[in-house]
C-alpha cells in the first residue's frame, strides 16, 4: 500500500506529464500556476518530485499534490481516481470549457486608480480576461447601457458579444427603483448633488434599455447568458468582477463617496491570487449586496 508521500508524488508526476503533453507546459509554468493557487513551491522542488532526484518534505509534497489536482481538473478536465491511481477524464457537459489558471504578471500588485472611472479600452481589456463570468454591480448602470447604445460597436459591444459567443455569462445588478432603499439613497444624495433627484426616473429608463439589449442578444443565441437583476439594498460600492468564484478571480471596486460623483470615486483593482484576504472581504460584501435580487 502506498504511503501518503508516495500518493502525492504520483499525482504530481502523472499530472505534470499530462500538462506537458497536452499543454506543453514547462516545470516553471506549472510552478507559477501553483503559486497563483496559493500553494507555491520552488521549481527545484518540483523537479525533485518529478524526477525523484532528492527527497522532498511532506509539506511540499502535499502542497504540490493538491495544487496539481486543481490545475489538471481546471485546465484539462481530469480527476484523480484513487482506486485506479491515475487521472481519468471527467464526464463533462457539452458547454464545458477549461479554466486556465492565470499567471499574468500584472495581477501581482494592488492597483489604485485615483482618477475614478476607467476608460473604455481599459475596461474592455479587463473584461476580456474572463473565461466564465462577468458581473457588474452599480446604482444605475447608465454607463454600461450607454456604451452599448451610443458608442461605436467595435469600441464596446463587439468585444462583449465575442465574450458571450465564447460562453462567458454576464450578470448585471442595478438598484430597484421601486424600493424604499432607492428613495432614501437618492433623497439623501440630492441634498449635496441636485441631479441625484432624477436618478429613479433614469434607472427606469436604463431598465428598458437593458431589456432591449437583452432581447437583441437573445436572438443571436450566444453560448453565454446575459442577465439583469434588481437589488433592494443601499449601495456602498460599484463592483466589476471577472470569474469571481474561481481561482482567477479579479475585481474592481469603487466606494461611493458622499458628495462626490460616482464616476469620480477612486477605483481599486484586486486579484484573488495575490490579495486573498482583501479579495474575500469585497467578494462577501458583493454577495450580501445582491441577496434577494430579482431578474428584471
Amino acid at each position: 500500500m502506498k504511503s501518503r508521500k508516495d500518493h502525492y508524488q504520483k499525482i504530481v508526476q502523472d499530472g505534470f506529464r499530462l500538462l506537458e503533453e497536452q499543454m506543453a507546459y514547462s516545470q516553471a509554468i506549472v510552478c507559477k500556476k501553483m503559486d497563483a493557487l496559493g500553494m507555491g513551491i520552488a521549481t527545484a522542488t518540483l523537479s525533485n518530485i518529478i524526477n525523484e532526484t532528492r527527497a522532498v518534505g511532506k509539506e511540499s509534497l502535499y502542497k504540490a499534490g493538491e495544487a496539481m489536482l486543481q490545475i489538471v481538473e481546471s485546465e484539462l478536465g481530469y480527476r484523480y481516481d484513487e482506486k485506479m491511481q491515475a487521472f481519468v477524464e471527467m464526464s463533462k457537459p457539452p458547454d464545458w470549457t477549461p479554466l486556465i489558471i492565470s499567471i499574468d504578471a500584472d495581477e501581482s500588485q494592488l492597483i489604485f486608480h485615483q482618477e475614478g472611472r476607467l476608460s473604455i479600452p481599459y475596461k474592455v481589456a479587463f473584461l476580456q480576461k474572463a473565461q466564465k463570468e462577468i458581473i457588474e454591480f452599480g446604482v444605475r448602470l447608465n454607463a454600461f447601457s450607454q456604451y452599448f447604445i451610443t458608442r461605436s460597436s467595435h469600441e464596446f459591444r463587439d468585444p462583449m458579444e465575442a465574450l458571450l459567443e465564447k460562453g462567458v455569462n454576464f450578470k448585471l445588478y442595478l438598484l430597484n427603483p421601486e424600493h424604499n432603499a432607492a428613495r432614501f439613497y437618492f433623497e439623501d444624495r440630492a441634498k449635496v448633488q441636485e441631479d441625484e433627484a432624477k436618478s429613479i426616473a433614469r434607472i427606469r429608463e436604463v431598465i428598458e434599455q437593458l431589456r432591449q439589449i437583452q432581447a437583441e442578444l437573445n436572438l443571436l443565441s450566444y453560448r453565454g447568458k446575459f442577465e439583469v437583476f434588481k437589488y433592494d439594498h443601499v449601495p456602498y460600492c460599484h463592483f466589476l468582477i471577472v470569474d469571481g468564484e474561481t481561482q482567477n478571480g479579479r475585481l474592481m471596486v469603487s466606494p461611493y463617496l458622499y458628495g462626490i460623483r460616482r464616476a469620480d470615486c477612486p477605483v481599486v483593482e484586486i486579484s484573488k491570487s495575490s490579495q486573498r484576504s482583501l479579495y474575500r472581504r469585497y467578494w462577501l460584501s458583493f454577495k450580501a449586496s445582491v441577496e434577494g435580487a430579482l431578474p428584471i
